[in-house]
């Protein structure tokens, strides 16, 4: 980011100046003069539309600091800038501008050029998000990448070792929409566009973070050091939205048929090794997520530590931070006794590692294998947690008991109840006789799972939705 010093006195002649109130319709469709223009926000102090004799159009933060000195500063181009995102950005400006310190730190020589490639940005990326977010940390074994760098190379590959800057608003759609599936013959399918969707999503992320958009980043100290000029991903048109293929949220829930077929490849291999990590621990885990209703990564974060054997009780921290701790029916802690690592565990140690000690990873290869052994196809793991929590409704467990198992929503939080009931939450359990509404649900899908792997439940096409 360039910074510039100028006064009113040193405007050159021949600049057109009126102050009006900005619009995306007003900076899209302003013409040029032959001279240059410049036109303020009378909305956003210090906001101005900047354009060139040629039509180029730059948004700058023209203003004074702390001191009284004028200074100017180009925030981007339009369009790949909008207004709505040069209006966050000069709001930021004028706070630094206005406190010395964050002047002085403003004012410090950038450490690093605007030349960074994709991939060096992608891995500061990952330093930055890995902490709080599942999806950019590391996979596993066979790969240092987090799932959201892999997706992003996989559609993106072609600038990968490019300056960020490179990948315009043009290019990245032009690589979004053009991407095919790598697996075409396995899958039958032509196009790939909810992969170049996520790919997408997640590189916006980044390159806000990297240039200061959105509320989230733009804030002094959240955004990237130094601060670089990228495109604005967000005027890209998701390629899955005009997919008829891609309806949404899926809604599959396997059978009666299909689960007791499945079931009986959701085993715990059979090892005499010392080594026994080096055995699968992915269909067995998948078992867990279906006893559990549990998503994913939280059976891959889950140790040994986070498991009360005496109380039948997992703890474990689940989608958006909270930490909840849930019932382990007789047939979960049974599953757990038969973990080839049960005897020797270590209370640090993961309970469902990969062949490396890591978190577990190529959940897709697993799904596939089992496809093949089971003959049942268009699956997904969290299909499970979907199938699991059918029956459960089906069986009369109230629908707010199945909410919590599946950690959707904490029916203890600030807004709906006062944090003084936390405390009683913990008498209410350790009171005799009173009836444990998880406890009893986790039981209830565990004798149901029970009967249709045993084949008590007689029938071929009945589905359990």
């Amino acid at each position: 980011m360039s910074t510039n010093q100028t006064t009113t006195q040193e405007r050159p002649a021949n600049r057109a100046s009126r102050k009006v109130r900005l619009t995306d319709i007003f900076a899209r469709n302003i013409k040029p003069t032959g001279k240059r223009q410049t036109i303020s926000d009378n909305v956003c102090q210090g906001l101005s539309l900047r354009v060139g004799a040629k039509g180029t159009k730059t948004w700058a933060y023209m203003g004074r600091d702390c001191h009284g000195k004028s200074r100017t500063v180009t925030i981007g181009r339009y369009p790949e800038v909008p207004l709505k995102a040069a209006r966050q950005k000069a709001d930021q400006l004028r706070g630094v501008f206005a406190v010395p310190e964050s002047l002085a730190e403003h004012l410090k020589p950038a450490a690093v050029i605007d030349d960074v490639t994709l991939f060096q940005l992608l891995l500061e990326a990952e330093s930055k998000f890995s902490a709080t977010k599942q999806i950019w940390r590391q996979r596993g074994k066979t790969s240092d990448a987090s799932t959201a760098r892999q997706v992003i190379s996989t559609v993106f590959g072609e600038m990968l070792h490019r300056p960020a800057r490179e990948l315009t608003v043009e290019k990245a759609s032009e690589l979004a929409h053009s991407y095919k599936p790598k697996s075409k013959s396995r899958t039958g399918k032509t196009s790939a566009n909810g992969q170049a969707a996520k790919a997408l999503a997640y590189l916006r992320t980044v390159f806000n973070w990297a240039s200061h958009r959105t509320p989230r980043f733009v804030k002094v100290g959240a955004g990237r050091k130094p601060q670089l000029l990228l495109a604005d991903l967000l005027a890209v048109q998701d390629p899955s939205i005009d997919d008829p293929k891609i309806t949404g949220e899926r809604d599959r829930v396997l059978s009666v048929a299909e689960l007791r077929c499945l079931l009986q490849y959701l085993t715990v291999p059979e090892t005499n090794s010392e080594e026994w990590w080096k055995v699968d621990l992915r269909p067995i885990a998948q078992k867990f997520i279906l006893l559990t209703l549990s998503r994913r990564e939280e059976v891959e974060a889950a140790r040994w530590a986070d498991v009360c054997f005496d109380e039948c009780v997992w703890t474990k921290r689940v989608k958006g931070g909270r930490e909840v701790t849930h019932p382990l029916s007789k047939s979960a802690m049974n599953l757990l006794r038969s973990l080839p690592g049960f005897p020797n565990r270590e209370s640090d140690q993961l309970i469902f590692p990969n062949q490396e000690l890591g978190p577990l990873g190529n959940w897709n290869r697993s799904k596939n294998m089992l496809q093949d052994l089971s003959s049942i196809e268009n699956w997904h793991r969290h299909d499970l947690r979907r199938t699991g929590a059918t029956i459960l409704v089906l069986m009369g467990v109230p629908a707010e008991v199945v909410d919590t198992l599946l950690s959707h929503k904490n029916p203890m939080s600030k807004d709906t109840v006062s944090p003084a009931i936390q405390s009683y939450v913990k008498l209410a359990k350790e009171m005799k006789g009173l009836p444990n509404l998880l406890r009893d649900a986790v039981e209830t899908l565990a004798e149901a799972i029970d009967m249709i792997e045993r084949g008590e439940i007689v029938t071929s096409s009945q589905s359990v939705r």
